[in-house]
């Protein structure tokens, strides 16, 4: 193996997919600690996965959520969950229009098995499948993601995960490993390793962070420094290259009560000085459960430090667990975007209903998205799933150029969607034999339909191509 040095990596990108996909499985399962990935393993990804730096950026929240929905009861289990896009085109009247579905099987003791399935009107298809293997302490130590292959209607191989915990540590880990399979070679290949040391007070002294790319490497080397209190007051991260072991970066926790107030992140310039870079101010609530988390940047370095978002959170004092999450993200000091996640619980204290709110920042109203619904169920009985209170629509020409035609008449709204929820295109009222819609100013891709008339709710789904 040989140790490349960091620019060389712009040119050495991991498959952002696998690495999205697996470490916010990882973030929303096991970890209840904001360091179990080091420091600069985090940066590094997150510098070069946009996505995956939201999944990092939201780590406070998705470790809460992991924690609420994996809760379960003695006598239930998770059995299914499905996605939602939510639109509202007369004012309090929702539309739920299913994007996906998840069933949870358990065919073992200590395996759950995830199946994911899309919805390509009128037929729910598979796409993909979580295994997730446990231990005898119910820790989750093996992952297997894989891939559903319509053509050989088989399911294929995509990534791995293998942990290793520090002893019977329910957090703690001596390390872990992520695979990719490759098609072309027909194996796995290593894409990131990840081995730490623990004192023995079973305090972490480091992480050595290896990402493979091939016959190259990039090593880190995070070192965690203690104060008399025991309390992790700074984390130094490295680079190791073949001639040289230098400094990268600096993060300075302050604490009080033993509780986390204040983390600052420092890079090293090109003459090896430390510029702050990111500052993260923490408040609890009386019960020491995480209040509010404001973050700023400083784009100088000069200790200028601007606003750059707001987390805040709600508790559900009857279940204990978090209600909502509320999000306000800044640009040059104004909010550009804000948006919140609220959760309801059943009487058993297991999650019902996640919900995600874009809120206009001029009027402060809500504007519902998306949200996920769980059903649960013993292990010997299996849960209908509601009615759809819709019916499918046929499009054609599908795949569609430049329109789509509709066999209805007189559609109060149509709403035409992708695949993220963004809405392309929205029509209120429409009165013909058949309903001919333009889509030539629509991109090439996969796109929905929500159609309200006299008969009720359809749903419909097509693909744009070019001409």
């Amino acid at each position: 193996m040989h140790l490349i040095s960091l620019h060389q990596t712009r040119f050495l990108m991991l498959r952002v997919s696998f690495i999205t996909f697996y470490l916010c499985i990882f973030l929303t399962t096991i970890a209840h600690s904001q360091d179990f990935i080091p420091p600069s393993l985090k940066k590094y990804l997150a510098e070069n996965d946009t996505t995956l730096a939201n999944a990092l950026y939201l780590l406070p929240y998705a470790s809460e959520y992991g924690t609420n929905a994996a809760s379960t009861s003695a006598s239930l289990v998770l059995d299914s969950t499905i996605d939602y896009r939510i639109t509202d085109p007369f004012g309090g009247n929702f539309i739920l229009y299913p994007l996906s579905k998840v069933l949870f099987d358990y065919p073992e003791d200590h395996l759950i098995i995830e199946t994911e399935s899309t919805l390509e009107v009128p037929d729910w298809k598979y796409s993909t499948k979580v295994s997730r293997t446990l231990d005898s302490q119910q820790r989750l130590f093996r992952l297997l993601a894989e891939n559903f292959n319509e053509w050989d209607d088989a399911w294929e191989p995509d990534s791995r995960m293998e942990i290793t915990y520090h002893g019977n540590s329910e957090e703690d880990m001596e390390g872990f490993f992520i695979d990719m399979w490759s098609y072309d070679l027909n194996y796995w290949q290593r894409a990131i390793t990840v081995e730490n040391e623990y004192s023995e007070a079973d305090q972490i002294l480091s992480s050595l962070s290896t990402l493979h790319f091939g016959e190259f490497e990039i090593v880190f080397l995070d070192k965690y420094l203690y104060d008399s209190l025991s309390q992790n007051y700074r984390m130094e991260s490295y680079l190791v290259e073949p001639e040289d072991t230098s400094l990268i970066g600096v993060t300075e926790h302050t604490h009080f009560n033993n509780l986390l107030i204040s983390s600052t992140e420092y890079n090293v310039d090109d003459l090896r000085q430390l510029q702050p870079t990111l500052k993260t101010d923490f408040s609890y609530d009386a019960q020491h459960r995480l209040d509010s988390m404001f973050t700023y940047h400083d784009s100088t370095g000069a200790g200028s430090w601007e606003k750059l978002n707001v987390i805040q959170y709600d508790y559900d004092e009857g279940h204990g667990k978090t209600s909502l999450w509320d999000f306000i993200g800044y640009e040059l000091g104004e909010p550009i975007i804000h948006q919140r996640i609220t959760y309801n619980y059943n009487d058993n204290d297991l999650i019902h209903i996640e919900r995600f709110q874009h809120v206009d920042l001029d009027s402060g109203e809500d504007e519902y998205i998306s949200q996920k619904v769980y059903f649960y169920s013993d292990l010997s009985t299996s849960v209908d799933q509601p009615a759809p209170p819709y019916s499918f629509l046929q499009v054609y020409p599908n795949p569609a150029t430049n329109y789509i035609t509709l066999n209805i008449e007189e559609a109060h709204h149509v709403e035409i969607f992708d695949v993220m929820g963004k809405s392309w295109q929205v029509l209120n009222p429409i009165s013909c034999q058949n309903v001919i819609l333009d889509t030539g100013h629509l991109s090439e891709g996969i796109y929905h339909l929500i159609v309200k008339d006299k008969n009720g709710t359809h749903i419909g789904r097509f693909t744009k191509i070019s001409p």
